[in-house]
């Protein structure tokens, strides 16, 4: 059948294609044969360093580039050029030499070699990785949490933004170390929020040479529906001498503040205190007294506090 189609194939065909016939088939048989032959040649191999030592930084760059020198067939020589290896080198488990970590590639051969299953690994350039580092300082720096929150309608804050830890230990140059007081996070901006807020955040370290225990902190802010409370309440009179009566027009104010829905019943008229003094009245000649709401007397559940009138009309009586 490949003879009658080959004799068919030069019973029709121009001069020219059978020269180009031949030459793909003679290409074909050539690669094949530079395939299945042996040669001795270079493979690159990628080094990922990882695990630094938090309180050291690098003098210089360290190599990143390994020649394996490789004993294989062309056809994998061919297919290593569609993959990109690389090998990591934990600097946290190498040999620290006063400041200088080494890594022996040499005593790497087998891990190497289970990379490059199909060839037989001669020698590595360089043979050995040294990295240089030098001690960084320490300094313990205050953290700030860059937020912007707003919350849904009839919906608040219930309790103090928390956020942990307030402050951690960084490392690096004393030169930049001098420069920095607080580190801040990344912008936590929410909006519309009608739910507890509990997330971990990034920290901002924008230097390279400066490292951190960690870099993300945890914030929690419990939210809460909140309703208006308007309630009437009497104003008394502090300070007002046992011979004395002091009438006022109105006799009341109007309180209003806010409250978690959930605290409602926590909070009475007796939790409240709104006053004025008989002392100003003595020392004004005003025909009207202020009235004062007792900032100390107030609940910690409550926010938002708003009364009305603040000051109001007297009569004073002096009885003998």
């Amino acid at each position: 059948m490949i003879k009658d189609f080959i004799s068919k194939l030069f019973r029709y065909s121009n001069n020219n294609s059978i020269i180009i016939l031949c030459f793909i088939i003679s290409l074909f048989f050539w690669v094949i044969i530079k395939l299945s032959k042996n040669y001795n040649e270079k493979i690159y191999l990628n080094v990922n360093y990882k695990n630094y030592p938090i309180d050291m930084f690098l003098q210089n760059e360290p190599d990143h580039i390994i020649e394996v020198n490789a004993l294989g067939y062309g056809v994998d020589f061919f297919k290593e050029m569609f993959f990109n290896r690389s090998v990591d080198v934990d600097v946290s488990n190498l040999k620290n030499d006063k400041n200088e970590f080494i890594f022996i590639t040499k005593n790497e051969k087998l891990k190497v070699s289970n990379l490059f299953k199909n060839f037989k690994i001669i020698d590595f350039k360089p043979d050995t990785l040294r990295l240089n580092f030098s001690l960084k300082r320490k300094k313990k720096i205050p953290i700030r949490v860059n937020k912007k929150i707003t919350y849904a309608k009839n919906f608040d804050k219930y309790g103090s933004f928390k956020f942990s830890p307030k402050s951690m230990n960084i490392f690096g140059p004393s030169f930049i170390l001098d420069t920095i007081d607080s580190l801040d996070t990344e912008l936590i901006n929410l909006k519309n929020v009608n739910k507890n807020i509990e997330r971990d955040v990034k920290i901002l370290l924008n230097h390279d040479l400066i490292v951190s225990e960690f870099n993300h902190i945890n914030i929690q802010q419990n939210v809460a529906r909140y309703t208006q409370v308007d309630i009437i309440l009497p104003i008394k009179v502090l300070n007002k001498p046992k011979n004395t009566e002091l009438i006022l027009n109105p006799s009341n104010v109007k309180l209003s503040y806010w409250i978690a829905l959930d605290d409602f019943e926590k909070v009475n008229e007796s939790d409240f205190l709104i006053y004025c003094d008989y002392s100003e009245f003595e020392i004004s000649n005003s025909d009207k007294i202020n009235i004062f709401f007792d900032e100390e007397s107030k609940s910690t559940l409550i926010s938002n506090v708003k009364f009305y009138p603040s000051y109001v009309e007297y009569i004073n009586i002096r009885y003998d």
